[in-house]
C-alpha cells in the first residue's frame, strides 16, 4: 500500500521573486487540495504546449509552399545625364 504514493519535498527561496510568488500561491491553497491543484496546472500546461506545437507545425506546413505574389512598381529611371527627382528634392532641402 505504501508504494502507491510518493512524497516530493520542495524548497522555495524567498530571495527570488518567482519562487516567493509560487510559494504564496501554493500556500493559499488548502493543504488537502494542493496536489490536485498542482497536477491539474501541470497537465493543462503540458496539453497547451502540445497544442501550440501542433498548431505551429500545421501553420509551417501550410505556408511551406506558399509564395506571395510580388508586385513591382515601375520605377521611373532618369535618362542619361538627367538628375533624379529624389536627388533634386534632397538638394532643395539643404
Amino acid at each position: 500500500m505504501k508504494d502507491d504514493t510518493h512524497r516530493l519535498h520542495m524548497r522555495f527561496s524567498m530571495q527570488r521573486q518567482d519562487q516567493k510568488r509560487a510559494y504564496e500561491i501554493i500556500s493559499a491553497i488548502p493543504p488537502r487540495q494542493r496536489v490536485e491543484y498542482l497536477c491539474g496546472l501541470i497537465n493543462r500546461a503540458s496539453t497547451q504546449k502540445d497544442m501550440e506545437t501542433h498548431i505551429l507545425d500545421a501553420v509551417k506546413q501550410a505556408l511551406s509552399g506558399y509564395q506571395p505574389p510580388i508586385q513591382h512598381s515601375p520605377k521611373e529611371e532618369p535618362e542619361a545625364g538627367e538628375i533624379p527627382q529624389q536627388m533634386m528634392d534632397f538638394l532643395s532641402s539643404l
